[in-house]
Parts: structure tokens; sequence; C-alpha cells
């Protein structure tokens, strides 16, 4: 599950769902800023990493009807305040206005769309509602903890369009942590309050807590239930009559528990409900005929007090009493200063709920409470133990791990382009191989595993020599199962052959690329395709920037059935460790042959790297960029001033530039060529560099073995020749070196990785991406289709 601390946010338009039901008085000026507040952090977070935030939350209970009263707009002024830049507002939060509004965003900036439930579609969860919101965005984060208990459009639903970019914001990140510090990792002894009015409202909390506390304190309202219940006089106190029996159970429950059960045994009571009224104090259990307990008792106080100064987890939820009015506050006050100092003393305490809240700001005792929860509802639902829709909505991702394949069968898209010699055998087993692990995933679940991969290039026409039939005995062989061959997977046939099949089955489709309407995407193609599964993973990430059929427009066929393979998922963990979480000092290196082919990501990683070594052919269209004499050597001319560009950027952003100073040239390309050694800018004419030279080799291997990060793309010179693989050669035992003292080290690319291989050096590498393209692509920051198809619904 994706965290605000590992997304990378920029250019992402994010849904941010907030909780800005603030109170407003009669000028619809704030009166609470609170909601507001804690909601900054996580706005600040996104427009940080230039981002842009689509704001979504609701203001009062409008009941699905405009109401200038409820308008979101009375906000903007102390939004624009407390954010110190203009915030946009559009007075609907779907339709053309809120389209061209979010369309028009650009990054950094703050988009506030009016109140949700202006429309009944919100609290009904409306699915196409829901959809229209999901579609002015990018990214959807939640950070409305007051609401997680509500399963609204804005909140639940809107979350399943985006099944992989979706995460907490800060403050239910926080409300989370805090509660869970209470009710999971509390320190004894552990003492719960609660109060309000009505047992209905608590019930469920209580018989809850009873599980967890070593002490439980009622107080409010709520006692008159329990005193009634055990046979007192509560003259005409608050109580609820259909509540006696449960509250007799909630006392045997305590002593089956060992849980103190702390009832007040005084109370200070009225004849009316009002502060004016005439006021008494006496026991509990006998209060006079025509009077109300309103607060409690001075006894039971002092009482209560102790217990919680000696407690090292505190949990309050709910007033002792009617502490608005002044005369039935003391016993409020009482609780929230004997919270206060045994939080002084050291221990932990969680206040929540409205009212519990408004007492200790009253008191100007909140900067004494270790956290106190903006929730009401959700909170109390959450300490229940409950499955709240909007918590469930963010953790459900889809992933093998949290899917159950039983008597499913999947459509495992695999990446088997695998290298075959001339008698049509495998000679690099590597891309079958990390397939593997989802396969077995599927098979040791119950399900059955088909199969879709291409191999090499046949332009849409059957062709002999690249037929997936030659990969079977291999396949077979490694799963330790016999693997069913499907050729005319295309015909009604194919679907009944599949039916017939048992579980746990694996079936190979032939060659995807025989057809052409593979590679165009085509939507009828990859409908054939769909029906012979009942879910799609995708484990494809080399061919995840293709949006061919059955990369990208299959998915469309499984909204709620798609999910990430192992390999796709351990790619982006891994890239998304050197390129988001990289400890420094990071050094790429890249070599290939032409710039074109690797300027993008060259630009890219002038914004994330400390040393950018170029190696390769693309040296040299650098060094005549920058004045050289470079002989016949490859370079292209139409990206001089590009090279020249990156030069000047490198410069600006204090990044170390490491173009070979020295190079190995031939006269001829060719293995048997002649050979000298020279300088980089002054190779003879009719010479090439094929091989950058001794001193920059030693230059550059110091800065490798020097880093903590190290990114490795394209061979120093044409390794594939002996004469000119000795800087490849070392660049690979310096990264082998580097990892051995602690560095992580990302190699990618086919060319890389065959050097790596030739010198038995894999296993020394912390990670080897099977991708190429992908690879480039990714770390370029796009977005790659496969991976889009998947994230979101087409």
């Amino acid at each position: 599950m994706n965290t605000i601390d590992n997304y990378k946010f920029q250019g992402k338009k994010v849904l941010l769902r907030v909780d800005f039901n603030v109170p407003l008085n009669d000028g619809f000026e704030i009166t609470d800023h609170t909601r507001i507040v804690t909601a900054i952090p996580t706005i600040r977070k996104i427009l940080t990493e230039g981002g842009s935030v689509i704001l979504l939350t609701h203001l009062g209970r409008p009941k699905g009807m405009r109401s200038d009263k409820y308008s979101l707009q009375h906000l903007v002024p102390y939004l624009s305040k407390v954010l110190e830049q203009d915030v946009d507002f559009v007075d609907d939060c779907v339709g053309p206005k809120a389209e061209k509004a979010a369309k028009e965003l650009e990054p950094g900036h703050i988009l506030l769309l009016e109140n949700l439930r202006f429309h009944n579609e919100e609290m009904t969860g409306d699915e196409g509602f829901a959809r229209q919101l999901a579609a002015l965005g990018d990214v959807y984060v939640n950070d409305a903890f007051g609401t997680a208990h509500r399963a609204h459009a804005s909140t639940y639903t809107l979350a399943s369009f985006f099944p992989y970019d979706k995460m907490f914001g800060y403050l239910v990140e926080t409300e989370m942590r805090n509660i869970d510090k209470v009710l999971k990792k509390a320190k004894r002894p552990f003492t719960a309050i609660l109060g309000g009015s009505k047992v209905s409202t608590k019930i469920h909390i209580i018989e809850a807590l009873l599980e967890k506390v070593d002490n439980l304190i009622i107080g409010g309202g709520i006692v008159y239930t329990f005193v009634k219940a055990m046979g007192g006089k509560i003259g005409s106190s608050l109580y609820e009559e259909e509540y006696l029996r449960v509250a007799t159970r909630v006392m045997e429950a305590a002593r089956k528990n060992n849980v103190k059960l702390f009832l007040p045994t005084d109370c200070v009571t009225a004849d009316k409900f009002d502060n004016d009224a005439n006021v008494d104090h006496c026991d509990i259990n006998d209060i006079k005929d025509g009077w109300m307990g309103l607060d409690i008792g001075i006894k039971s106080s002092e009482r209560i007090a102790d217990i919680i100064e000696e407690s090292a987890t505190i949990l309050w939820n709910g007033p002792m009493g009617v502490f608005e009015m002044s005369h039935f506050s003391m016993g409020t006050l009482r609780v929230a200063m004997a919270v206060a100092r045994a939080t002084d003393k050291g221990a932990y305490s969680l206040v929540g709920g409205g009212d519990s809240i408004a007492a200790v700001n009253k008191y100007t005792l909140a900067h004494k409470i270790s956290y106190i929860s903006t929730a009401g509802g959700a909170l109390l639902e959450y300490i229940e133990g409950k499955t709240l829709p909007t918590i469930k909505a963010i953790k459900e991702v889809f992933s093998l791990d949290d899917y159950n394949f039983k008597d499913k069968r999947a459509l495992i898209r695999v990446d088997f382009n695998v290298p075959l010699n001339d008698k049509c055998e495998i000679t690099d087993h590597t891309r079958i191989v990390t397939a593997i692990p989802t396969i077995r995933k599927v098979l040791t679940d119950g399900g059955s595993a088909v199969i879709l991969t291409h191999l090499g290039r046949p332009k849409g026409k059957f062709n002999e020599k690249m037929s997936l039939k030659h990969i079977i005995p291999y396949l077979s062989k490694v799963l330790d199962k016999k693997v069913v061959f499907l050729e005319n997977y295309l015909e009604d046939e194919a679907l009944e052959q599949l039916n017939s099949l048992p579980p746990e089955s694996v079936v190979l489709l032939e060659n995807l690329r025989f057809y052409n309407e593979e590679i165009e995407a085509d939507e009828n193609f990859a409908a054939k395709l769909a029906r012979l599964g009942a879910v799609y993973i995708n484990n494809a990430f080399g061919t995840a920037h293709r949006a061919h059929a059955s990369t990208y427009t299959i998915a469309k066929f499984f909204p709620n059935d798609k999910m990430l393979g192992y390999l796709v998922e351990s790619e982006i963990r891994n890239i998304d460790k050197v390129l988001n979480r990289a400890k420094r000092p990071v050094t790429a290196l890249l070599g290939g042959s032409k710039v074109s082919t690797k300027i993008n990501i060259i630009k890219a990683l002038l914004e994330k790297v400390d040393n950018l070594v170029i190696g390769g052919g693309i040296i040299y269209t650098f060094i005549k960029a920058k004045g050289g004499q470079v002989g016949s050597s490859l370079v292209e001319d139409d990206f001089l001033e590009v090279a020249m560009d990156v030069i000047r950027t490198a410069k600006k952003n204090n990044v170390n530039l490491i173009l070979p100073g020295d190079c190995v040239i031939a006269d001829a390309f060719d293995n048997d060529a002649n050979i000298q050694h020279c300088d980089t800018d002054n190779v003879p004419q009719g010479w090439q560099g094929l091989d950058i030279g001794i001193k920059s080799a030693e230059k550059i291997v110091k800065i490798i073995e020097k880093s903590s990060t190290i990114l490795w793309n394209g061979p120093m010179g044409v390794f594939e020749m002996p004469h000119f693989a000795q800087s490849t050669l070392k660049i690979a035992m310096a990264v082998a070196r580097a990892t051995d003292m602690g560095a992580y080290s990302l190699i990618g690319g086919g060319d890389t990785i065959a050097a790596v291989n030739k010198y038995s050096l894999g296993h020394k590498v912390s990670y080897i991406s099977t991708a190429g393209g992908a690879l480039l692509e990714y770390i370029e920051g796009k977005e790659l289709p496969s991976l889009k198809a998947i994230r979101t619904r087409l």
C-alpha cells in the first residue's frame, strides 16, 4: 500500500478528501479552525513535491440541497490565509465547471470544490457520482478520519477507481497510530473514561473495552441506566429502559474479565434541566422524585481523579456531566485536570469526541494531552473494532497476497521473450525463472494459470522459429508440471478445452504477436483473450511501456480482478528505492551507443543524482559538442546542442558529470583491428572510440566505490569484443565491491545484464531489472500504459 511519504506527487492532480465540517457563526465565520489546521501538513507535502490539490469535503447536513449557509465558499478566505496562497473555488464538485477547473489546475495550486453533500449521490455512495469525481484527478488521498465510518461516494466508492494510487493523509495515519497505541500497545494500568448522555451510543465501545482495560469509569447520563439496573432510585434522571439488561450484562462481564468498573456513588442533582435550577447533592441511588442527576458528585470526582492519576494509559470519551452549565461542570473539570496531571507524570492520554475536546479546550488543558482525536463516531467504531469503510477502501489493494485464486483461472501476462539459439533452445532463462513465483502463488491457492506472452517480432504472421512451443520443455521442467499448449486460443473450442482442465493446470498460449491485433491494442482481440480467465495479472514489466492488447486493453475487462505480479511489484519497489529513497551519494552510470535513446533518462537523473557517469558510444556526441576531435567515432549531430544543455544543467544542479578523458580506439569496428589509446577529444581521423581508457576507468571505479546508491544502464564499451571490454569489466567489479561494502545497486538493460552475467557477478548486485525500455521510461517519470491499466479504471 502506498504511503504519503513514499509516493511521488510531482505533476499529479491529487483528490484530497478532508473533513472541513467546521462550525460557522451567523456571519459565516469559522469559530473552530482545528479540522482545517490538522489537514495542512498533507496539503503542504503534496504541493512541495510539485503536485496540485483538489479539496473534497462536506459541511453540515444540507440533505442534497444547495444552501448558502453550507457553501464552502465561506472557507476560502481562511484557507488562503493559513496556506499563504490563493485557493481557487468552484461552486460545484462535478460537472463542466469542476472538470474545466481541474483540467486547468497547475502544479502547486489548490482547488476547493463545492460541498459534496449538495448531491444526494454523495451520501448514497453512488458509483456514477464517484466516477465523475475520480475523473478530476490522478491520485486519491483520504485525510478525513472523522468520516471514516461513512461509506459515502467520496470516502469509500471513490477509492475503487484508484486501486493503486490511493493512500491515507498524515491526519488519518496519525489518528490510527495514536488510537492503536492505546488499544494495542497500552502500558498498564489502562483506564478508560466514558461519559455522555445515552448508553445506546456507547454500549458497544464499553463492551469492546472490557477486553482491553484495567479500569472502566462510567460518567455522564450513562450512569443512571446502570444505577436503575442495580435497583437504585434515580428520580427523573435520563435512562434507557431497553438497556437495563445490557447494563447488567456489562457489570457481569467486568467481573468476569477482572476489570474494575467504577460507577459514581454520589451526584449533583437539580429540579430541572437548567443552570439556574435548585441544586442538591446526594447518593446516586437515592435521587428524589422530580429531580435529575446532572453531574457526578464530590466524593466520586475525587475517587476517579485518584484512579486516573495512577494510570499509565488513559482513554477519555464523553463528559462527566452537563459541563456546558457551570453548576454541573465540576466533575468534568476534575477529570480533565486529572488526565492532564497523569500525562505530566508520564501517562499516555488520548481524548476524543466533540464534548470531551470542548471540555479540555474550555479549561485550556489541550496542550497537556498526549493526543486529541478530531473524530467522533469514527473513533468509537474504530475502538469497537469495526472495519471502517474508508479505512478498508484504502487498504484494499489488488495484490497477489490479498487475493484467493481458489477455483479461479488467472490470465498471467508474462515476458517470456527469451533468446533462442539456432536449435530453438533457450540460451538465457532469466525471464522465465523470475515469473515462476507468481505462477506458483496462483497454483498453490488452487487456481489455474493461463500464460500469455510474445516472442520476437513476427510482425503479425506465424513463424515457426518464434513459436512458443519451443519453451514448453523448460517451462514444464521448472514448474514440475505438464504445461498444456494452446495454439488456436481465439476459437470457441479453446474455451471448452480450458473448462475441461482440472484445477492447478498451466496453459501456455501461442505467441500473441502472431496477430497484428496484439500490437494494435485491438479491443475485440483483448475481449477474446479476457474470456479465457476470471482474473488478470500483469507480470511483464519489460513490456510495461507498450499499450498492447494483452498489456493494456485487456485490463478494462477485469475492473475488480486485476493486479500486478510479484516480478512487476519487485521491479517498481527496487527502482523506487533508487529514485525516491536513495542514500547519498547517488551515482548513475549510463552507457550504450546513442544519445538519442538515453537523453530523457539523462535529463531525469540530473534532478536526482550526485554523480552521473557517461560511457559507451554516447560519450562522443558530448565530446564533439564541446569542440573535441572524435575521428570516426559514433556521433549524433542532431543532439550536439542537447548535449551542451545537459552539461549546463549538470553544473547548475551541482551534479558531478563525468565524461571520460581518455579512450581505447580502433581503426575498424572489429576485435582484430589495430588498437591505440588517446584522449577522447583527440581521436585521429579514421579511428573510432570503442572503450573508455585506463585513467578514466580508474577514476570512475573510485567514484563507484564511494557511492551509497548505484544505478547502471548500458556498457562502457563494445564489451562483446574482448579487446574493448576492459572498462565494462572494471565497472562491473567496482559495482560488486561497492555492494559488498553496503551500497544499494540496481542494474538494468539487456547488455548490462549480459555483462555482469558474463563476468559471473550477477549475484553481487542488489537488484537486476529484467526491463529495458520500460525501465528507462519509468526512470524518466513517464506513466507506463501497463501500470496505468492496472492502477486505474479504463
